[in-house]
């Protein structure tokens, strides 16, 4: 048909419709709301470290704890990645060392390489748990798609000095899927 339509008054339409028709396509594969999430969990992650680093302001000299299931953990991840970032561009870390004592991770959504992973460490003044499970099919699916699957933090142990990791594939399974068994 297309081919037809190329021959014909309709040509100059047909050309009109394919180009946005092949970016809408396209923008499926760009825009899928997987992507737009991880967006706005780093942009959020972003957001928390200056809030963070300005506690002062917000909530005094006390030490919070961090707790992020999925997505939310890798804003936090973001926001502690920020604030090493901070160490390192020569910005005093006297005030921001201590800002966070434990941190857990539940399912992380956090694919990212050892050497961030200790700079993360290096913010967290108490305990870095990893919670990950084998089996979340949702997780590993997508970060398929997406064509990342290795070293997930909410998939695998990180591999990294002082981060705990901690196994709750069975757990998981009975918890999150009570149906499973039935």
């Amino acid at each position: 048909i297309t081919e037809t339509l190329k021959h014909t008054t309709l040509a100059a339409v047909v050309a009109a419709v394919a180009w946005p028709t092949s970016l809408l396509k396209v923008s499926s594969l760009i825009d899928n709301s997987w992507s737009v999430a991880v967006n706005r969990a780093n942009l959020c992650g972003e957001e928390l470290a200056i809030v963070l680093m300005n506690r002062e302001k917000t909530f005094g000299k006390r030490p919070v704890t961090l707790y992020g299931n999925s997505l939310g953990a890798l804003a936090i991840f973001v926001c502690l990645l920020e604030i090493a970032k901070h160490e390192r561009s020569g910005d005093s870390m006297h005030g921001h060392l201590g800002i966070v004592d434990n941190v857990y991770f539940e399912r992380a959504c956090i694919s990212r390489p050892a050497k961030e992973w200790e700079m993360v460490r290096r913010v967290v003044a108490g305990r870095l748990v990893n919670a990950y499970s084998t089996k979340d099919w949702v997780l590993s699916f997508l970060y398929r798609g997406s064509g990342t699957i290795a070293n997930v933090a909410g998939l695998s142990p990180v591999q990294v000095y002082g981060v705990e990791n901690v196994d709750v594939s069975d757990e998981e399974t009975r918890l999150h899927y009570p149906f499973h068994n039935e």
